[in-house]
């Protein structure tokens, strides 16, 4: 396959080449002022963006004089064109920060701040986005949520952000496991498996790693090599830092088997995608100590052993990711601005 080349315009920007495609265009519906916090594909056409927008409230002149406050309306955006075109829909209030799919269903925790503190509700679709329930609302802030069916889910948070919590009624009532590591930096899931990355009170950065077994609650440390700090993971694979390198290791039984070494400088795995044998990474990247971070794409067909780059110079915006593909096609986006969508597609 041949790698395209893309150059950045101010306009509406498409090149192709002859075995996939890579694009940057202005998305219709998306606008500047709104926040996109998360992205989640669940068909090749079918898309939700999350996030907020800041809204004024009627001017107080009361004892605080305060002349007026602003609040956050949780939103989405729903596309069925594969990212062309967008239409906005609120949630709730606050501003939503994670995605989910399941099935048919799709899952989106909102967070937000009123009189009684934090809060975080969790909504559900079944229509693709179009219309949302609330499923259940709790005090303090979820994070790194995790879904195994319509009735098991978990998530770390609430009144204490280090607490796993855990529902088996589809939110209706939940359970709090007890944890015994004070700080929990990175969260990511394999199954019913759970991987996080922790670090001794004397470290800033995350320097253990945990395997936690969902099913029984027991727990294990992992050995890292020396000199290693935990970064970033997604299923069974974790990137570690190695001064300005970044190392992958597949997580096996109780040890790490070493797959490569990213070499880019100022680097960041934003994204990693398994395919059965195919692996597909996003890095953001700053070259030569640019500001401007660039989007890397690098695919690799050995289980993560070696990578081809496919896909450079491609300014980004955010986080927001999202890919889904099969033995035939692979279909990346993300959000290149605020509005403006990126794709790679193999």
């Amino acid at each position: 396959m041949k790698t395209g080349i893309l150059i950045l315009t101010i306009g509406l920007l498409v090149a192709c080449n002859h075995g996939g495609k890579h694009e940057i265009f202005d998305a219709n519906g998306l606008t500047t002022g709104e926040l996109k916090s998360c992205m989640l594909f669940t068909t090749y056409k079918d898309g939700i963006l999350g996030g907020s927008a800041s809204k004024p409230t009627t001017p107080n002149y009361g004892e605080d004089r305060k002349i007026g406050t602003e609040y956050n309306e949780a939103l989405c955006w729903i596309t069925h064109d594969g990212g062309r075109n967008w239409k906005k829909m609120k949630i709730d209030e606050g501003n939503v920060h994670y995605l989910m799919q399941n099935g048919k269903n799709v899952y989106a925790w909102v967070w937000k701040n009123s009189e009684r503190g934090d809060l975080s509700a969790l909504h559900v679709s079944r229509d693709k986005g179009k219309t949302w329930q609330k499923q259940t609302e709790i005090k303090g802030i979820a994070t790194r949520p995790h879904v195994i069916d319509s009735n098991r889910m978990f998530f770390w948070g609430g009144i204490d952000h280090y607490a796993l919590h855990e529902t088996k009624d589809g939110g209706k009532t939940w359970i709090v496991h007890e944890n015994h590591y004070d700080y929990i930096d990175e969260v990511f899931y394999d199954g019913l498996t759970a991987y996080f990355l922790t670090h001794i009170f004397e470290r800033s950065a995350p320097s253990l790693l945990v395997k936690r077994d969902l099913e029984t609650g027991k727990g294990k440390l992992i050995s890292m090599p020396p000199g290693r700090t935990g970064r970033k993971g997604f299923k069974d694979i974790v990137a570690l830092n190695n001064n300005e390198k970044l190392e992958l290791y597949r997580i096996m039984n109780d040890s790490l088997l070493y797959l490569t070494t990213f070499n880019y400088g100022r680097q960041y795995l934003n994204y990693l995608k398994q395919q059965g044998d195919k692996i597909y990474a996003c890095l953001r990247i700053h070259r030569g100590g640019s500001l401007t971070p660039e989007k890397m794409i690098l695919f690799s067909e050995d289980g993560g052993k070696t990578w081809t780059e496919k896909d450079s110079g491609i300014s980004i915006y955010s986080d927001c990711v999202s890919a889904i593909g099969n033995e035939k096609n692979f279909k990346i986006w993300y959000l290149g601005s605020v509005s403006r969508i990126g794709t790679y597609e193999d």
